[in-house]
C-alpha cells in the first residue's frame, strides 16, 4: 500500500490534536474531581486528620449505620454523575475536534493519542494544577466559614501547617 506524501503529516497533525484533547480531558477530570469531592461530603483532609479519624473509628466512635449508608449512597451517586459528565465532555471534545479539523475517519491511533494525552496530563500537569487548586481551596477555607451553625471547619494541620477541611460530627 503506497502512502501519499500528505497523508503522513496529516496523521501526525491528527495525532497531536487528539493528544491535546487528552490533556484537556485531564483538566476536565480535575474540575469534576473537585466537584465530586465537595458534593459527596468527603473532605480534603491532611494525613493528621486521616490518622485521627482512623483512631476514632477504632475507639468505637458512635456513628449510625443509616447515616453511613446515606453518605455512601450519596457518594456513589455523585461519583456516577461526575463519571457520566466526564464521558460526555470527552466525547463532545473528540467530536468537535474531528469536525473542526476534518478528520477523515476514526482510527485506533486517535483513541491511543487521547489516552496518552490524559496519562501525560496526570503524570505532569496534574501536580501543578493540584498545587494551585489546593492553594485556592485553602485560601477560601480561611475566608469562608463552612459548616452548620457557622462553625469554621477549616483548621491547620499540625505537620504541614496548611489548612484542611475536617468533617464536624454533631
Amino acid at each position: 500500500m503506497a502512502v501519499e506524501g500528505e497523508e503522513v503529516p496529516s496523521q501526525i497533525k491528527i495525532f497531536l490534536i487528539c493528544l491535546a484533547c487528552g490533556v484537556l480531558s485531564g483538566v476536565v477530570y480535575d474540575f469534576l474531581y473537585i466537584i465530586r469531592r465537595a458534593l459527596s461530603g468527603k473532605s480534603f483532609a491532611c494525613a493528621d486528620d486521616i490518622n485521627a479519624s482512623a483512631a476514632n473509628k477504632d475507639a468505637g466512635a458512635p456513628r449510625s449505620d443509616l447515616r453511613a449508608a446515606r453518605a455512601r449512597a450519596r457518594a456513589f451517586i455523585v461519583t456516577a454523575v461526575c463519571d457520566i459528565l466526564y464521558a460526555l465532555a470527552l466525547s463532545l471534545m473528540f467530536v468537535c475536534a474531528s469536525v473542526t479539523f476534518c478528520f477523515p475517519d476514526v482510527r485506533l491511533y486517535m483513541f491511543a493519542a487521547v489516552a496518552l494525552g490524559f496519562v501525560l496530563y496526570i503524570k505532569s500537569f496534574h501536580r501543578t494544577v493540584a498545587f494551585f487548586t489546593n492553594r485556592l481551596y485553602n485560601k477560601i477555607g480561611r475566608i469562608v466559614k463552612v459548616g452548620k451553625r457557622g462553625k469554621n471547619r477549616a483548621r491547620k494541620c499540625r505537620k504541614t501547617n496548611k489548612f484542611a477541611f475536617k468533617e464536624v460530627n454533631e
